[in-house]
Formats: C-alpha cells, sequence, structure tokens
C-alpha cells in the first residue's frame, strides 16, 4: 500500500498477509522478477485478519474522529476487539481498506462489534491515515479487502533497485511446490523504497 510522507512524497510498504479456509499451517512467499526462478522471501505462520467490506463508506473527517460512519466487514475468520481512544491514537487498529483507485485508505477504530448476522462493524473512526485522503475520496466498493495490520501482516523489505521494477509473486501453502494450482500468483510494480521499522 502507498502512503504521503511528511514531506509530501509517496512512499510504499511490501506486506503479505494469507487467509485461507482452511488453514494450512504455514504458507511460503516467493518473489522473482521474470515469472520464472522464483526464491523463497517468507514464510508466513499466522493466518492474518482479512475481511471484505460489505456496505459503502462515505467520505469522513481527516484529522479528526468520524462519529458518523461505520465500516461494515465480513470476516471469515479471526476478530477484532474495541480499544480505548488512547489506544487508536498510539497506533492500535489499524485497517487498510481496498480504495477504487487501486491503493489502500489507512483507518483506524476505537469500536468494534459483532453483529447478529456475523458481520463486524467499526465505527469511532480516524479516516484518510498517513495521508491516504485521495484512497477515501475515491472510495471502496462492497467486496473490497479489509486488512488489520497486526503481527500476521508481514513487512518485506524494498531495495532501492527494486524501485521502478515489476515484481512477480506466489502465495500458497509451504507443504505444496510453488508452481502448482494451489498458489496464488500476482504481479507488481514498485514505486519506491522505504526502510522498515
Amino acid at each position: 500500500f502507498t502512503w504521503k510522507d511528511p514531506s509530501g512524497h509517496l512512499q510504499q510498504k511490501c506486506v503479505h498477509a494469507v487467509a485461507a479456509v482452511p488453514w494450512a499451517g504455514k504458507y511460503n512467499v516467493y518473489s522473482s522478477y521474470d515469472a520464472s526462478g522464483f526464491q523463497r522471501r517468507a514464510t508466513l505462520n499466522t493466518q492474518a485478519t482479512i475481511g471484505t467490506l460489505q456496505a459503502m463508506v462515505s467520505e469522513g473527517p481527516v484529522g479528526r474522529w468520524d462519529n458518523k460512519n461505520s465500516i461494515i466487514i465480513d470476516l471469515p475468520y479471526g476478530s477484532f476487539e474495541s480499544v480505548p481512544l488512547l489506544g487508536v491514537l498510539n497506533g492500535a487498529n489499524i485497517l487498510v481498506l481496498e480504495s477504487n483507485n487501486g491503493s489502500y485508505e489507512l483507518i483506524q477504530f476505537a469500536q468494534a462489534e459483532i453483529q447478529s448476522d456475523g458481520k463486524w462493524r467499526l465505527s469511532k473512526l480516524l479516516r484518510a491515515q498517513l495521508g491516504t485522503e485521495l484512497e477515501m475520496l475515491a472510495g471502496s466498493a462492497v467486496g473490497a479487502r479489509a486488512i488489520l495490520l497486526n503481527e500476521a501482516v508481514f513487512p518485506l523489505e524494498l531495495k532501492d533497485s527494486d524501485v521502478g521494477l515489476e515484481q512477480f509473486w506466489r502465495v500458497g501453502p509451504a507443504s505444496d511446490n510453488n508452481s502448482t494450482s494451489t498458489y496464488a500468483s500476482i504481479a507488481h510494480t514498485n514505486i519506491s523504497a522505504v526502510n522498515e521499522c
């Protein structure tokens, strides 16, 4: 996903998150620059909290609490939890929501409640965090991916030499060969290199 740093420059963080039903236990992440000769970059052991948006979300204020909007998420695995407002201000409960412009809006939330239909309602929001206002303005379609940034989301450091290059990725069960149909594939062009904390 991408965001703007304090100087207004576009930055990008490359992360991998896996959720599957049934869960295979371990998933390998491979990458290549030419769709062949894939090298393993990571092994993921924890299932990520990944859901889909169930209702449109209106634009909200930037830099202050959004008390009007809520986000409805269908979550096949895992859960959300409410945290105190101070916890949110200290970096808790960060959600990346897929935007119609191809990137992700970064949203924080303080309140999470499961509804009678099993879907989650997230409210008391901080919208368009880290300069993702354009993503908020572009909106998110029903069915858009929503990913909770937690310990299950694995950061992959990009090198300066990776900037502008297309990389091919494969993710699948560690017990299978990465050329089998159990592996998902995606191509991605790196915008910028960032230092991982």
